[in-house]
């Protein structure tokens, strides 16, 4: 009875034990293909049927790949349909400018994807103060003027976190200074709400509209009284 029940387990365990270390064998030998840019091996995998968004060591090929700058075969991966949206827009938010620029150099549309909330990698970017892949953004063609599902822009992110070189540099680059979201917040009300005195000083010297309201009727120096921005408020008065 026992010999009934114990060979099978044994069979069943040796299964699993054989199975894991071809696994572990095949992963292997990916890593290794992808440290060494053997793209014809990878290429091999991919037409018996390995799946492009596979994991090896925790993280999925496309990321060895990024990592260790294997152009050709991110290439490669990208052709295959390999999803790296997710992936690339946590790299942003980290300001992984390297991550950026190699998917960039593989062909990857970066100024086009947009996460759920609809906002593009150039968002994303401006609202984290990262300068340099908000200006490759831009030079690759990233539309300043796209908003988000709730009408967010680069230009409100940037103003509403005081990011002013990037303000700067969007307005140089075809931003609209008075663009709103889906409220009615401009940068100015952004910048005025986040008491950023540069940014709401840059804003107005290039023709931000002093006398714009968000949809709860608030102005700039409403704002600024609200949020108790003293420095702020002083600047606003002043400057009517």
């Amino acid at each position: 009875m026992y010999r009934n029940i114990i060979f099978p387990l044994l069979l069943l365990l040796l299964t699993g034990l054989t199975s894991a270390v071809q696994a572990a064998s095949r992963n292997q030998q990916i890593y290794n293909a992808i440290q060494d840019n053997d793209v014809s091996l990878v290429e091999q995998k991919l037409a018996k049927g390995l799946d492009p968004n596979h994991r090896v060591k925790g993280h999925p090929i496309l990321v060895h790949a990024i990592n260790a700058n294997r152009i050709e075969m991110v290439k490669l991966l990208l052709l295959k349909k390999t999803r790296f949206e997710d992936y690339i827009f946590r790299e942003t938010i980290k300001g992984n400018e390297r991550a950026v620029n190699r998917l960039l150099a593989a062909g990857a549309n970066l100024p086009v994807i947009r996460n759920k909330e609809g906002e593009t990698l150039l968002m994303v970017s401006a609202r984290e103060g990262h300068d340099e892949i908000v200006k490759t953004l831009v030079l690759q063609g990233a539309d300043a003027n796209a908003k988000s599902k709730k009408g967010h822009s680069a230009m409100t992110y940037s103003s509403r976190y005081g990011h002013l070189s990037i303000v700067q540099y969007l307005l140089n680059h075809g931003a609209e200074v008075n663009i709103a979201n889906n409220n009615g917040w401009t940068p100015l009300l952004k910048a005025a709400r986040g008491g950023h005195l540069e940014v709401v000083d840059y804003l107005l010297a290039h023709d931000a509209n002093m006398h714009s309201r968000n949809s709860g009727g608030l102005d700039a120096l409403a704002l600024a009284r609200r949020y108790k921005h003293k420095k702020v408020i002083k600047y606003l008065k002043d400057y009517k």
